[in-house]
């Protein structure tokens, strides 16, 4: 018969069952306490006979890439790791994960399964990841590993959001101002003024958090051909993020290739469900066999049609993405820029934007292609956005307009 009082202090304790077995773990009851007493690493018990040997813990570790690839999700099990974090004898108690940058995550709570984490690296690189996990034996057992962490194309979702229109002057009846307190309106301080709403106003009072940058309320990210986020100074890109609408955009070149700013395409898409009822034209020489066929996208297509052109430019996997579309009226909208002209655009972001008449064959001045037909007059027309000054009108789908292609990740 063992006797326990509450003063004393007990670090390991070894019984014989009534069948002779050795027990390992004893709860105690006392008045106004219980103790549990396990893992004694002694060899022996008192009586000679041999106490059970601890077996290790098991550590186990899975990361998996999620969102642009610098986030990644940590856990235990996997289909060929079942069990996970573990101990075959016992409880795991304390689980300790070094992410190799500095980062550590770690619980003392007893755990079966420890890993359900999400950490993001703000650089690409090899990180040594190093998992420890210790039993109630005081044993533990550790994995490492060596992870490449390597920038994803960026995989954007549209939100449905609008851009404000980047006005940022206040007008009286002969002047804009930048100057928008009421001492400057004067008269007319109670008139509504734009500049005074919306994102671009916030803009103005730098009280406007921005994932990228852009003149007013615009928030915009430059992406690489590859699909990887690039810094607001890049002197090269391919891509165009805008983190208000989730959009991302095709960037046009000036390298007279496939993607050349400068080429035009009549309206086409064989399928009523996209059409509205009229397919449109394959090339201006449909409309105008005078106009030899390919020759106002400069030949990089056979047909110079919105249609090809998307498909074409798909085949590419342009920014990582291989679901380049035309954009509706309402995206095309967001992106005019009211506080300029001649482009009404962004040009940090959007350089290379048609807004000058082209003369010649099929000329056009500035319109950019929508894949939004008209609803009237049986689909022959669709809609366009002028990037002179940012208006929307409809045209016969036999103009011979520009494209900037968009993505909307759903």
């Amino acid at each position: 018969m063992i006797i326990i009082s509450k003063d004393t202090v007990v670090t390991c304790l070894a019984l014989l069952s009534d069948t002779g077995r050795f027990v390992r773990s004893l709860k105690i009851l006392l008045p106004g306490v219980a103790l549990l007493l396990t893992g004694c690493n002694e060899s022996s018990s008192d009586s000679g006979t041999p106490l059970p040997a601890n077996r290790l813990p098991v550590a186990s570790l899975v990361a998996t890439p999620v969102d642009d690839g610098r986030t990644l999700h940590f856990t235990d099990r996997s289909a060929a790791t079942a069990t996970g974090i573990h101990d075959p004898d016992g409880r795991v108690v304390r689980v300790e994960l070094e992410f190799g940058d500095g980062q550590v995550f770690r619980t003392t709570i007893p755990v079966v399964s420890a890993l359900d984490i999400l950490h993001t690296y703000t650089a690409d690189g090899v990180y040594a990841l190093t998992l420890t996990v210790w039993d109630d034996d005081g044993a533990s057992a550790m994995v490492s590993r060596s992870l490449t962490v390597r920038q994803g194309p960026v995989n954007n979702v549209a939100t449905g959001s609008l851009n404000d229109s980047g006005a940022t002057l206040c007008a009286t009846d002969t002047a804009f101002l930048a100057d928008c307190t009421p001492d400057s309106l004067g008269l007319w301080v109670d008139l509504p003024q734009d500049a005074l709403r919306g994102r671009d106003r916030l803009a103005a009072q730098g009280a406007l958090p921005k994932a990228g940058a852009g003149e007013a309320g615009f928030d915009y990210t430059k992406i690489s051909s590859n699909g990887r986020r690039l810094p607001a100074d890049a002197a090269s890109w391919v891509c165009v993020l805008d983190n208000h609408t989730g959009l991302m955009w095709e960037a046009k070149n000036a390298g007279g290739g496939l993607r050349d700013w400068r080429h035009r395409y009549t309206w086409y898409h064989p399928d009523p469900v996209v059409n509205g009822g009229q397919a449109g034209y394959q090339d201006v020489h449909a409309f105008d066999p005078d106009i030899a066929a390919g020759i106002t996208c400069g030949n990089t297509l056979p047909l110079c049609n919105t249609h090809a052109y998307a498909a074409k430019v798909n085949e590419t996997g342009l920014c990582g993405h291989k679901d380049w579309r035309l954009p509706d009226q309402e995206q095309l909208l967001t992106l005019p820029h009211y506080g300029r002209l001649r482009p009404a655009i962004e040009t940090a972001y959007f350089p290379h934007t048609a807004s000058a008449c082209i003369g010649g064959i099929g000329g056009a001045c500035g319109q950019y292609w929508s894949s939004s037909s008209l609803a009237t007059n049986f689909a022959s027309a669709a809609w366009f956005v002028n990037f002179a000054d940012g208006y929307d009108s409809p045209h016969y789908k036999y103009g011979s307009y520009h494209v900037r292609l968009v993505r909307s990740g759903s």
